[in-house]
């Protein structure tokens, strides 16, 4: 598995994440990283073999593509499974000019965006055996911005560790004085990165709006913070008067704690392509209000297992939030319904059994040099 990042975010924890469920299926899998990467301390940590790579350009660097392919020969590897756009292009290159017999797979995690349908662009994406797509909105996507061959299109769903999170709220009380949290509050979460396509914002305007009408609830904020965002975000909380009522706490690697400490989730986010936490927070057993753009409405079964509401809509947000805190029946019977959907459908096994198809059975056809 191949990831040239030096960050840790959803992309590169993803990546660990499946490096580690196929080796425990027994797979034999290497994670090629970048020297000093969070990636390398990760899966060396999780035991899992690890090869560095450098790359010193950015689209064009054959001298690493070489380097990749003989990596790969010498431990005689066919297939190779990236998630990092930019990657696409290393591993093309390695592909096209030193290792045509390797297979690529390309396991998307973010939107596409804009069109993307170039020569380069294309003549590497019909390289590629397999593009996989996490949702169906996403393949819909990559068929309408690029020339993939629709036939090497697949969709398969992003799991989670179902028991870890169904489990969660038992810790409850622990959960409460881990984050300091007062024990008979309301407390409505958002987990992620602090940084202003999250949407933070919008939950701490929320919970004004909910001092304000005499109804206050707690926010729960938990993730790793760009500095100049949080630093926003503390001057928004002095400014709203809501500093008691906002608990901003750093990432933690158990974010079921997190969730346990939470009555009702919130996805504030501009765009999600794949909130993760989305389904984190449904598979604990919270009721969850998402914003109504990128994968989020699919998430939810458009509105079936949670709350859609517009991005950057602080009104709307307090007033979905207002009504679960207000209304716990139905809170719980949303909450009830989530749960058992995403412990049958976002579930690990499902994830790998998909991909360990995938893997055995895709195509031949992808086109690369003759020789």
């Amino acid at each position: 598995m191949l990831c040239i990042s030096g960050a840790w975010g959803g992309l590169e924890m993803n990546i660990y994440r499946l490096a580690r469920y196929l080796t425990e299926r027994g797979h034999a899998v290497t994670v090629i990283a970048s020297p000093g990467s969070p990636l390398q301390r990760y899966a060396e940590k999780a035991g899992l073999p690890v090869e560095l790579l450098t790359v010193k350009v950015k689209y064009v660097d054959l001298g690493a593509a070489s380097r990749l392919s003989a990596l790969l020969k010498k431990k005689n590897i066919s297939s190779l499974v990236f998630s990092v756009a930019k990657d696409t292009y290393l591993a093309g290159w390695a592909r096209w000019f030193f290792y045509p017999a390797l297979r690529l797979f390309y396991y998307q995690q973010m939107q596409v965006g804009i069109p993307k349908k170039g020569p380069v662009q294309t003549l590497l994406y019909r390289s590629l055996a397999a593009w996989i797509a996490p949702l169906h909105w996403l393949a819909d996507q990559v068929r309408e911005m690029t020339h993939m061959p629709p036939e090497r299109i697949r969709v398969v769903l992003q799991g989670i560790d179902v028991p870890v999170f169904v489990h969660a709220r038992a810790q409850r009380e622990e959960a409460r004085r881990h984050f300091r949290l007062p024990p008979g509050a309301f407390v409505v979460g958002i987990v992620g990165r602090i940084d202003p396509m999250k949407g933070q914002e919008y939950v701490i305007r929320a919970v004004a709006r909910a001092v304000k009408a005499g109804k206050p609830f707690h926010a729960l904020v938990v993730g790793q913070a760009l500095p100049e965002y949080l630093g926003h975000l503390q001057k928004l909380m002095a400014e709203l008067a809501v500093a008691p009522f906002v608990h901003i706490h750093p990432y933690t690697d158990d974010p079921s704690l997190a969730y346990a400490a939470m009555d009702a989730f919130a996805l504030a986010s501009v765009q999600e392509t794949y909130g993760m936490v989305t389904v984190e927070a449904m598979a604990a057993g919270l009721a969850v209000v998402g914003t109504s753009s990128g994968g989020t409405p699919e998430l939810l079964g458009n509105g079936q297992y949670g709350v859609l509401v517009p991005p950057r809509d602080d009104a709307a947000l307090a007033s979905a939030l207002l009504r679960l805190m207000e209304a716990p029946a139905e809170r719980e019977g949303l909450a009830r319904a989530a749960q058992a959907y995403a412990a049958s459908t976002f579930t690990i096994d499902a994830q790998c059994a998909a991909l360990e198809n995938l893997l055995g059975s895709a195509p031949e056809a992808a086109s690369g040099p003759s020789r």
